[in-house]
């Protein structure tokens, strides 16, 4: 994406909103700079996630979408190929992860 587009400049916002300098400050990092958002497009995904969230959510509650989380991915230099998988396939569910208050974007 581009500085321009609107997706990208709200994921760089919220990242930079998010970013907690006090966790950092030991190591003595002040701030976060976003040099690249990537939009995925993937419709099978999309509809898993939306007929999870329909089940899980009260979609009547036009506010529903704000309680909705985001969650932002890098790459792993020790798992290369993790956000293709991810991408492709969603995620898998570990069973230490607890999806009681979670919505799967995969149910793989």
């Amino acid at each position: 994406g581009r500085a321009t587009d609107l997706w990208y400049a709200s994921c760089a916002d919220l990242v930079s909103s998010r970013f907690n300098s006090s966790d950092f400050d030991p190591l003595g990092i002040t701030g976060v700079t976003v040099v690249g958002v990537t939009r995925v497009h993937n419709r099978w995904l999309r509809t898993s996630f939306e007929r999870q969230l329909a089940a899980a959510a009260d979609l009547s509650d036009p506010g529903y979408r704000r309680s909705l989380e985001y969650l932002f991915l890098g790459e792993d230099p020790e798992a290369i190929g993790f956000i293709d998988r991810v991408a492709e396939q969603g995620f898998v569910l570990s069973p230490i992860i607890s999806s009681q208050n979670s919505i799967p974007a995969s149910s793989n």
